[in-house]
């Protein structure tokens, strides 16, 4: 659902993981709402405030991330160290078409 007033952040971090790689994750909507991960679609794309309007910010807890440094990341470890970091217990996949 799209949004037209901006959904503000409550959380910002950088995460730096053992092997350097960095890790730019952002929250905001309600930090007791049902978890959502935004990924975006590949290099050089990133995130943005729009984003953040595609979700309902009463119902849900937007999480958006932006791998920073180069390379590939492992996708396990990333998703372990963003789950530690900001205290996410519950974790289920969901696929968007």
């Amino acid at each position: 659902m799209y949004r037209t007033e901006p959904v503000e952040c409550f959380q910002t971090l950088m995460l730096v993981r053992p092997d350097q790689q960095q890790i730019y994750v952002e929250q905001s909507g309600n930090p007791a709402g049902i978890p959502v991960l935004m990924c975006h679609g590949g290099p050089g794309g990133g995130s943005s405030p729009f984003q953040r309007t595609l979700f309902d910010p009463k119902r849900y807890r937007i999480i958006l991330l932006i791998n920073v440094a180069g390379g590939i990341p492992h996708p396990l470890r990333v998703w372990r160290t963003i789950r530690q970091q900001i205290c996410l217990v519950i974790w289920r996949r969901s696929v968007s078409i």
